[in-house]
This record gives structure tokens, C-alpha cells and sequence, in this order.
């Protein structure tokens, strides 16, 4: 489950995503044409990663995300796509 919000004094958006192992993640964000860039860090030391989570909206009601990582500076690899379809107008 997750939530998304507007911070006025950092001029940010932010995702709190809440796990079914009870873990909190939450990301910072930017507004983009269509929907939002989110960027966060999981992990320490020679093992963090930086991530991207990018929504936007798409064709016919559906929105569709795209999850990347990225090691020490490396280039963003793509996780997970995932595409969703409005059910309700």
C-alpha cells in the first residue's frame, strides 16, 4: 500500500510505501509532463543502491511504472514494469 503527499517547504513530493513485511520506504519526488520521478537508497556501504521509481499516466485511463537501480554510479537497470487499468471513471 502506499501514499503520496506534497511537502510546500521543500517543494517535493513524497511516497511512503508500506510492505507486507511491516518495512516503510519513503521517497522523494519530482512532478514530470506526465506523472512523477521518485528516487531513494536501499542498503549500505559497497552494497547500496540508488532507486528510480517513475509513474506516468498512459493511453485510455491506464498508468504504467517503471522500477531502476543503479550501483556505485552505474547505469539504471530496469527491475519491474507494471501497467495499470482504471476500473472505475
Amino acid at each position: 500500500m502506499g501514499t503520496y503527499s506534497y511537502d510546500p517547504t521543500s517543494g517535493e513530493y513524497l511516497a511512503h510505501t508500506f510492505g507486507a513485511s511491516g518495512r516503510v520506504i519513503t521517497e522523494r519526488g519530482q512532478r514530470t509532463g506526465k506523472g512523477f520521478v521518485f528516487r531513494s537508497e536501499r542498503g549500505t556501504g559497497a552494497d547500496k543502491v540508488q532507486v528510480r521509481f517513475t509513474f506516468e499516466e498512459a493511453a485510455e485511463g491506464r498508468f504504467s511504472t517503471v522500477t531502476e537501480t543503479a550501483t556505485a554510479g552505474g547505469p539504471w537497470v530496469v527491475e519491474e514494469r507494471l501497467d495499470y487499468l482504471r476500473t472505475r471513471p
